[in-house]
């Protein structure tokens, strides 16, 4: 438990009952039973948005982890697709920006090499990353945690099993 914590607590009970005091001394009752539910509320809110319950400021509490939790094995709205034995991506509802990935219809097999999105499955590390984010760029496509639609983010997508 931090000072900060205590010193939270000790100036909210300050505020609440002392504006409370004054408020019921001035002979003003209901202010005074509006005044205390109000701080008491706004203590409350606040206490628990800059405190952890253990009494440390939230924003030296751990780091919540990296964004996004998960990255997906295809392109943002692309159907993973396994081709004879490896996996490919297609598009089954047209997301593409320029065209440049056509459309494959749900349940059938993708034919031409322009209705797929090759996950360059050959390539790792950073080269598989930048072949990815430039497949992406050039077919229109966003890819959350790899590509946000112009920067490349640098990172290796997993690899489908």
């Amino acid at each position: 438990m931090e000072l900060t914590f205590l010193f939270y607590i000790f100036m909210s009970i300050v505020i609440i009952f002392g504006g409370s005091y004054n408020y019921y001394q001035s002979q003003q009752a209901i202010a005074a039973g509006l005044f205390f539910v109000g701080t008491l509320g706004i203590a409350v809110f606040f206490g628990l948005r800059w405190f952890t319950s253990s009494g440390e400021l939230a924003s030296s509490a751990s780091p919540k982890g990296p964004w996004p939790p998960l990255i997906n094995f295809c392109p943002d709205f692309l159907t993973l697709h396994k081709d004879g034995t490896t996996h490919i991506c297609i598009d089954t509802i047209g997301v593409s920006k320029t065209n440049s990935l056509k459309l494959t219809q749900p349940g059938s097999t993708p034919s031409a090499d322009d209705q797929k999105f090759n996950l360059q499955l050959a390539l790792s590390g950073q080269e598989r990353a930048t072949a990815l984010c430039n497949d992406c760029s050039a077919k229109g496509l966003t890819w959350e945690g790899v590509y946000n639609g112009s920067v490349c983010l640098n990172v290796e997508p997993p690899k489908p099993k």
